[in-house]
């Protein structure tokens, strides 16, 4: 805009230093912009600096304007000056001393060039030019100080929602810790109780305790994902993944579900369909499995489908969509424009006669998005239902192999027994980990807090730490970071963390300390018994290449 400024002065405004002008100008423009990228501007006083010099050279025309362009001139003069300060006002809520700065020199032209320019003899005419000025500044100031006002809420405002999110994070931090730990107990000691001979009514009662403990750990971690999604720090982490392998895993989870319901269950992947492709494996089978959950649930008779296709879009890109198709009770227009609400059912009865919160569907959609995809849903009342995802993948050469799991390990496992400390507060847990640990005649060492550890891991040689975080004493971290430190025998020794921490910033503190694992409880027994071995291998495996 400025370049236009000076051509107008040149060409018609007849001032030869235009072009002088406008290059001193953008020289201060410059200079503001490299001093404002390498110090961080705002709060670097010679930012101030500049701009005041900046804005004293952009008024400098107005002078001449004033007195060498009647008239017109003088007008033009007081819409560029004004044009400027306004947009000054406009751009620089946040800056209150960048803006002052900025306007005290088109101020000082707005009210003193007039006066000096027009001279002694169009004294009135000057001093209704003054006026108009002060009235314009007064008023600009009020808004401005208004917009101030607005903004300082805002920040207010912002700062209290950003207080309320750490508090509500730290809330379910807390009550998700006191809920799995006792929950660990529980249905630990559920599977446990499953392994040994029972009457029918004794294994009825463990299974009616084992589905009452899974519903809700589901609904607990159910409402941390919906936390963590709407608080913006829920990662998707795509790795190399086998697409018919995700998809027969899914359904051979859910298919003797819906044979016992007397369903078909139907899959079908295209031969379209690549085999390995890019995609977060746990969000994909989470969205599965709640839409095959939902089917089984919703379908007294006939058939559940899944059908997955593939379209290709851009070299190396393709468009994979994964349908649930069910002739269930199905869904009015209205009720599946409001399905994908959190706390949302398709009316207040199928609550009552299916039970669920409405998290899942809502939880599913948030997901797709965040994979730039999309989760829709075609019903008709009494007919079924088909719930459609699709989302773009990139095509992987192949998969990442799977770890070592529990029996594989075990195959592997030398004939001596690991040696194992736990390091666990709570006196059911540290039973319920001995008995889950039992048939790897594993030489176990239990200790109480997070300095027994240390302690403990100072005086003797281990393959594998399990380490609670939240002890008495000292907790599991600093306890961690204590034995990383110590240079002593167990410095290297895999640390698991064994814990009811299982948000993403909990288990990156637990990284940070120097742990080598996460398993969160309530305890997988399965899951236990891999980590560890897989840990106690990689430990043995470690120490065998040092000794050699």
């Amino acid at each position: 805009m400025m370049a236009a400024v000076a051509a107008l002065l040149f060409w018609i405004g007849h001032w030869p230093w235009a072009p002088l002008w406008w290059g001193v100008y953008t020289a201060f423009q410059v200079s503001i912009l490299t001093v404002d990228q390498r110090f961080g501007g705002r709060g670097f006083w010679p930012i101030h600096v500049l701009y005041f010099l900046s804005f004293t050279v952009a008024g400098a025309p107005t002078w001449h304007m004033w007195t060498q362009v009647p008239y017109a001139g003088g007008a033009a003069a007081v819409m560029f000056l004004c044009g400027m300060i306004a947009q000054l006002a406009a751009s620089s809520l946040a800056a209150r001393t960048l803006f002052l700065c900025s306007i005290a020199p088109l101020a000082a032209y707005l009210l003193i060039v007039p006066p000096l320019a027009l001279g002694p003899e169009h004294g009135l005419y000057a001093f209704a030019m003054i006026c108009c000025a002060l009235l314009f500044l007064v008023y600009l100031m009020i808004v401005w100080s208004g917009q101030q006002a607005v903004l300082a809420e805002f920040q207010r405002s912002r700062a209290q929602a950003q207080a309320a999110s750490l508090a509500k994070s730290a809330f379910l931090a807390s009550i998700s810790h006191e809920i799995r730990t006792p929950m660990n107990a529980v249905l630990g000691a559920g599977t446990l109780l499953a392994r040994t001979e029972l009457s029918p009514e004794q294994r009825e009662h463990v299974s009616m305790l084992q589905n009452g403990g899974a519903v809700l750990m589901q609904l607990l971690n159910d409402l941390l994902d919906l936390s963590k999604i709407e608080a913006g720090k829920m990662k998707l982490e795509p790795t190399a993944l086998d697409l018919r392998g995700l998809v027969q895993g899914c359904c051979a989870f859910w298919r003797p579900s819906a044979v016992d319901g007397g369903l078909e269950f139907e899959v079908e992947v295209s031969p379209e369909a690549p085999r390995f492709v890019a995609l977060d494996a746990v969000r994909i089978a989470q969205i599965l499995s709640n839409l095959i959950g939902n089917a089984i649930k919703f379908t007294e008779r006939g058939v559940i489908r899944v059908r997955v296709t593939a379209e290709p879009l851009e070299e190396g890109l393709t468009r994979l969509s994964f349908s649930v198709s069910d002739t269930g009770i199905g869904m009015s227009p209205e009720a599946t424009s409001r399905l994908f609400a959190p706390f949302e059912q398709a009316d207040g009865s199928i609550t009552r006669r299916f039970g669920g919160t409405g998290l899942g569907l809502a939880i599913s959609r948030k997901l797709a998005r965040m994979m730039d995809g999309e989760l829709s849903v075609v019903s008709e009342e009494g007919a079924g239902s088909t719930f459609t995802l699709q989302v773009p993948a990139r095509l992987a050469e192949q998969a990442a192999p799977p770890s070592c799991d529990a029996s594989e390990a075990e195959e592997e496992r030398p004939h001596a027994p690991f040696r194992i400390l736990l390091a666990e507060d709570n006196p059911a847990n540290q039973r319920i980990i001995e008995l889950f640990l039992r048939p790897m005649n594993a030489e176990l060492t239990i200790v109480g807090d997070g300095l027994q550890a240390v302690e403990a891991l100072a005086l003797g040689s281990y393959d594998v730490v399990l380490m609670d975080v939240q002890m008495p004493v000292m907790d599991g971290l600093e306890a961690t970071r204590r034995v990383r430190a110590s240079g002593g025998p167990n410095a290297e020794t895999p640390i698991l963390a064994l814990t009811a921490n299982v948000l993403a910033n909990q288990r990156a503190a637990c990284a940070e300390a120097g742990m080598s694992g996460h398993i969160g409880k309530p305890i997988d027994p399965r899951a236990l018994l891999t980590a560890v071995v897989n840990a106690g291998l990689e430990a043995r495996s470690r120490r065998s290449a040092q000794a050699g």
